[in-house]
């Protein structure tokens, strides 16, 4: 081997690989939180996502029933209006 040893240099490349490891080490643990952030949050979005379903099942189903009782009264004045016809034309005949 030829050259000279530079003790100082190697001892600051050796920190400078201590910290970035360190560096390594807390980015790490870093994204671990943010993947159990995640997880968290998709968790929250399905639950919400079931429940925004099942509101608009439930919203499609009042409005099923609420016209179906439109049809009724519909139907009930129609009836009404018929019966109310027919009613009169009999007692114009007599």
């Amino acid at each position: 081997m030829n050259g000279t040893i530079d003790v100082p240099k190697i001892k600051e490349c050796k920190r400078a690989v201590d910290t970035m490891k360190t560096m390594q080490r807390s980015q790490m643990m870093n994204v671990h939180v943010a993947e159990k952030n995640v997880e968290a949050a998709r968790l929250k979005l399905n639950e919400v996502m079931m429940e925004r379903k099942t509101h608009e099942r439930l919203k499609e189903q009042a409005f099923e029933v609420f016209k179906q009782e439109m049809q009724y009264a519909e139907n009930k004045e129609i009836d009404e209006l018929v019966s109310y016809t027919y009613h009169e034309g009999m007692t114009e005949t007599r």
